[in-house]
């Protein structure tokens, strides 16, 4: 009987690992998408902690979520997105990584994206919008 239990939990364990990180990591990567595409700076700043490196058409700088708003915000209205789409995504460890491409009107750009994931929080410290 203990052994029927201790199977149990186990499996239920294993599911619970498996079934948590691959639909969050769907969860975020549908987010960025949504979030890039409609040039949303204030959801992307509100998945910044305390600070997040960003680097935008060579200016590398660590932001609050509140300066991240403002930059992106500016960003978004110098180039407003016309399609974005992840082509790579790769996890270590809590470190979840996206590469993508943004097109606009008039450039293409190389972003990409690190986020922590911890427990049941993920939060955005790396962001790069790089012309290509």
């Amino acid at each position: 009987m203990e052994m029927k239990v201790l199977s149990y939990i186990g499996i239920l364990l294993l599911l619970t690992f498996i079934g948590v990180e691959r639909p969050a990591a769907r969860m975020d990567e549908a987010f960025l998408v949504d979030a890039i595409m409609s040039g949303d700076a204030r959801s992307l700043s509100r998945m910044i902690s305390s600070s997040a490196e960003i680097k935008l058409s060579g200016m590398q700088a660590e932001y609050s979520p509140v300066q991240a708003e403002y930059v992106l915000k500016d960003f978004f209205k110098r180039f407003p997105p016309k399609d974005f789409s992840i082509s790579h995504s790769s996890r270590q460890q809590q470190v979840q990584t996206y590469v993508g491409e943004l097109s606009t009107s008039s450039l293409r750009f190389q972003v990409i994206i690190k986020l922590n994931q911890q427990r049941e929080e993920t939060t955005l410290f790396y962001l790069a919008i790089v012309e290509r």
